[in-house]
C-alpha cells in the first residue's frame, strides 16, 4: 500500500525534484519480481545483510525478520531533513509531498 501511494503520486515528487527509494531486508530476487509486479517506477533496494536497517534505526540486530516502517527524507548534501519513525502506508506519500512542498516555500 505505502510502495502504491508513492507510485502513484510519482510526477509529483519528480516535480518536487525528489528521488524515492524503496528499501527491504528481501533479496534482490524477490524485490525485483516485487517492483515489477506493482510497476514501481523507483528502485526497490535490498538489505539483506540489515547494514542499512541498523545505520536508520529500522531494526535492532542483524537477525531482525523485517524491517520496521520508516522512512526519512535526505536532502541533496545527504543530510536528513525528516524522519518519519512511523509511518502510515495509506497516507505517507502525500505527508512526504507536503513536507517537500512546506520546505520550498
Amino acid at each position: 500500500m505505502e510502495g502504491r501511494g508513492f507510485r502513484e503520486l510519482a510526477a509529483e515528487f519528480e516535480k518536487a525534484n525528489a528521488q524515492v527509494l524503496g528499501i527491504s531486508f528481501d533479496p534482490v530476487e524477490t524485490n525485483a519480481t516485487f517492483a515489477r509486479k506493482e510497476a514501481f517506477p523507483f528502485p526497490l533496494l535490498s538489505d539483506e545483510q540489515r547494514a542499512v536497517g541498523l545505520a536508520y534505526g529500522a531494526c535492532d540486530s542483524l537477525d531482525a525478520r523485517s524491517a520496521r516502517r520508516i522512512s526519512y527524507v535526505i536532502g541533496g548534501d545527504g543530510r536528513i531533513r525528516a524522519a518519519y519513525p512511523a509511518v502510515s502506508p495509506a497516507s505517507h506519500a502525500r505527508e512526504v509531498l507536503a513536507f517537500l512542498a512546506e520546505s520550498r516555500s
